[in-house]
């Protein structure tokens, strides 16, 4: 008879061992991303996910088979946690395009900063979720286009610049800012 993997795996791996990678898993993801978020903001997070990675790349191997399991799960990680701090950079940005837009509509144009959005429009400027400093802004001379953007993970302002070959923002080797443009009557792009 013809044993089914997942049973043989059952048979072959002690129990507890799902339940303490588990844990080890929750541990470093506590120790690496949870509390340097808490204690500082997003601006740690690279920093506390760069010491959690070379731990768990240490660990990983025969001499500790739970960082077989951590060592597996970091790529995903990585992405989860650029995804969420993409999202909030997005939001913060749509926070400030909003008021924006309706300063623009009570007093005919863009202030020169974000700062004069506060506190009419804004409770205050948001920050980057990279760096914690105010989130970048320019009109154009013109005055009927702005660009909001973050530095994005390169931690690098690139001064509202994007890659031209269309790399895809979520992957770790994205070199660039994440920007939003707006143009009256033409929306975002």
């Amino acid at each position: 008879e013809i044993v089914p993997a997942h049973r043989l795996i059952a048979w072959l791996v002690p129990r507890g061992f799902w339940d303490h990678s588990g844990a080890r898993i929750i541990n470093s993801t506590l120790d690496g991303f949870l509390q340097p978020v808490k204690n500082g903001g997003l601006i740690f997070e690279a920093d506390g996910r760069l010491a959690m990675e070379s731990e768990v790349y240490a660990t990983r191997g025969l001499a500790d088979p739970h960082g077989i399991l951590r060592g597996m799960s970091m790529p995903a990680y990585g992405g989860v946690v650029r995804n969420l701090t993409r999202a909030e950079a997005v939001r913060r940005q749509s926070l400030a395009a909003i008021a924006l837009e309706r300063h623009r509509l009570r007093h005919q144009g863009y202030p020169a900063t974000l700062a004069a959005l506060v506190p009419a429009f804004l409770k205050t400027v948001p920050l980057d979720p990279i760096d914690d400093q105010p989130t970048r802004y320019r009109v154009t001379a013109g005055g009927d286009s702005f660009a909001l953007w973050s530095i994005a993970t390169d931690r690098e302002d690139d001064q509202a610049t994007q890659p031209a070959d269309g790399k895809d923002i979520t992957r770790n080797t994205y070199t660039g800012d994440w920007v939003w443009k707006m143009s009256v009557g033409r929306g975002t792009r």
